[in-house]
């Protein structure tokens, strides 16, 4: 497997590769990074909802709330545009 060197850390052929499809996508590491922390912290929260005992499903209730509220405003925004 080749190596390259970049900022003094030698990386995969492969890694760079992907890195720089990503760059070509118009996505940069730091935006990956933030999707992959979202969906990390999405999945954590199904996995508590799954868990949940009394007092999650006050929480779950109030976040879903929260989401229909959230799209009805959206909607509306859109209705006035």
């Amino acid at each position: 497997m080749v190596n390259g060197t970049r900022g003094g850390v030698l990386l995969n052929l492969s890694d760079s590769i992907k890195t720089e499809e990503c760059l070509e996508k118009g996505k940069g590491r730091k935006r990956e990074r933030a999707k992959r922390k979202k969906d990390e912290k999405e999945r954590d929260m199904r996995k508590k909802e799954r868990k949940g005992g009394e007092k999650n499903k006050g929480k779950i209730k109030e976040r879903e709330r929260e989401k229909n509220e959230k799209e009805k405003e959206k909607e509306n925004l859109q209705k006035k545009v």
